[in-house]
């Protein structure tokens, strides 16, 4: 309400200035009194905007006085607490709002921002009405009167309930993929930039004998890599140090006894979330065994060459050694050998299944029986061409079972061949030995096999004449003429030697024809070009 004041002169007077000073003394008090009214009036409306903002705001706002009860309780408060405004106020927010883990610490922070040391991001759980937790980043901020005394605090704050879900699942994931990289069955290290280790699996401690604190902070290369492959090896990391990532790379460990663990190594480019290069990860496969197993069989191959120069050494005087034998016993040696290095570079330089492992181990080890056995075919050779002769140890045998042995791989070895087995089922006994007979038998029908085209069919016969045992091996191969049928028993002979493919020593039917006499027996071969052949082999039973 405003007064007006009107004074009305019917004439002017001695003292008009003293009063028009007075008038003009009241309209400036009553102007004071119309600003400030209205001062108030814009005061109680930015109080009331400024309240309204805070209680609608969207981000949790709540006030406590200096004896930590609440006074102020924003709306989105009330609605990710489940707590309503009146339920609030008055009340103790530690005691009764935080839970039991977070009461000191955040009661910490509630007291030094009522004595006007201010706290931002300060990360504490709110128990909703329903007994859920909320996560909530506070800033705690000093309240004060007009007149600047600290009347308590108010805390503004963000739910991260979802962002701390979240990070809680990353921290778990991260958790787990580290123990899975510590609990791999495969060695893995990591360095920095600099060559210094900062990973190292336990399986990387099980092979090394180093532990994780004996390695850490050291530099790989020059602590734990043997000198001669020091410089090399630095040459792999430090490309993957640079992006350029290498894949099986082999190189020695040393173990604290001082062994060396052969592995096979892939060097990873290590980044940061930036994707900044930080150092490199390397991941490993202990190949020391596989590495033994390959120089143990470069150590046969050596031996066994040996012996063949040996036993070469021996039939160099006689006539019948001649250049094309010696280039097809090398041909012979060389298949084999080829298969071996081949299966055994793949299975060092690639990461196997075991099923792939088990399959390439069984064809390195047939291949190295293959060599075995030209090699010991030559060593008879020599043998009996020094005057030794060849040694037996006969014995009870029943052909039935013998043959059953040999037949069965050969069939496995050539599924595109057809073997058919007609006659006894169970032979008689005779006296033999088992060894040089089934080498005798493999024999045959290995050469049964390789004269015969594709889809050929080596049909096996048995039968008794008078006190023999015959067995028949008959092939739909190229046969032979009269005059290769003259040869065919002779040391070094082969009846088709312009056709490399088919290969062999010329040993194989000598070595069997001198075997099956000394078991008092008999062998020959009937055949007519083109149509294919037959070799039979008859023995003496028992009486």
């Amino acid at each position: 309400m405003v007064t007006v004041l009107v004074l009305f002169m019917a004439e002017p007077r001695a003292d008009d200035e003293r009063l028009v000073e007075l008038v003009s003394s009241v309209a400036a008090q009553l102007g004071s009194v119309i600003q400030r009214k209205r001062a108030e009036r814009e005061t109680q409306r930015v109080a009331a905007d400024l309240m309204q903002l805070i209680d609608t705001a969207n981000a949790p706002i709540f006030g406590i006085d200096k004896q930590g009860l609440v006074n102020e309780w924003n709306q989105t408060a009330v609605r990710i607490t489940g707590y309503g405004k009146e339920e609030v106020l008055g009340r103790d927010l530690v005691e009764d709002f935080i839970t039991d883990d977070y009461k000191e610490p955040v009661k910490k922070v509630l007291d030094r921002a009522s004595m006007g040391q201010e706290t931002e991001n300060y990360e504490f759980p709110l128990y909703t009405k329903d007994g859920q937790r909320v996560m909530v980043l506070l800033n705690a901020t000093t309240r004060r009167d007009a007149a600047g005394n600290i009347v308590g605090v108010v805390g503004v704050g963000q739910d991260i309930t979802e962002l701390d879900a979240y990070r809680a699942e990353m921290e778990r994931v991260a958790t787990e993929l580290t123990q899975l990289i510590d609990m791999a069955n495969a060695p893995i290290f990591g360095i920095d930039k600099q060559g210094l280790v900062n990973e190292w699996n336990q399986t990387a401690v099980r092979i090394t004998g180093y532990g994780k604190e004996e390695v850490l902070g050291r530099d790989l290369v020059e602590d734990f890599i043997t000198d001669d492959y020091k410089e090399p090896v630095k040459k792999v990391l430090d490309r993957a140090s640079m992006g350029q990532e290498t894949e099986n790379y082999e190189f020695p460990l040393y173990t604290k006894d001082g062994q060396r663990v052969m592995v096979l190594l892939n060097a990873t480019t290590r980044r940061d979330a930036a994707g900044n290069i930080v150092g490199v990860v390397g991941v490993g496969q202990d190949i020391t065994e596989l590495d033994a197993y390959r120089t143990e069989m470069e150590n046969l191959v050596k031996t066994r060459t040996l012996k063949l120069e040996q036993a070469l050494s021996e039939l160099r005087e006689t006539n019948q050694l001649k250049t094309e034998f010696l280039s097809t016993a090398a041909h012979e040696l060389r298949t084999p050998l080829t298969s071996i290095r081949g299966f055994s570079e793949i299975m060092l330089t690639r990461q196997l299944a075991k099923e792939r492992q088990t399959r390439f181990m069984t064809m390195i080890n047939d291949q190295a029986t293959h060599l075995a056995q030209i090699i010991d075919d030559l060593l008879d050779i020599s043998r009996l061409e020094a005057g030794r002769g060849m040694e037996i140890a006969p014995e009870p045998i029943n052909m039935a079972g013998l043959m059953t042995e040999v037949v069965s791989p050969l069939v496995e070895a050539n599924p595109n061949h057809q073997f058919r087995i007609e006659g006894l089922r169970e032979h008689p006994l005779l006296m033999g030995d088992p060894f040089r007979l089934g080498q005798v038998g493999k024999n045959i029908i290995s050469n049964a096999v390789k004269y015969s085209p594709a889809g050929g069919t080596i049909t096996i016969r048995s039968r008794v004449i008078d006190e023999f045992l015959e067995i028949s091996v008959q092939d739909e191969g190229l046969g032979m003429t009269p005059e290769q049928q003259k040869h065919l028993f002779e040391k070094f002979y082969r009846a088709d030697a312009s056709n490399t493919a088919i290969g062999g020593t010329g040993l194989g039917l000598a070595i069997s024809q001198l075997i099956i006499e000394l078991h008092g027996g008999k062998i020959w071969a009937e055949s007519e070009s083109g149509v294919g052949s037959t070799f039979f082999i008859r023995l003496p039973l028992l009486p």
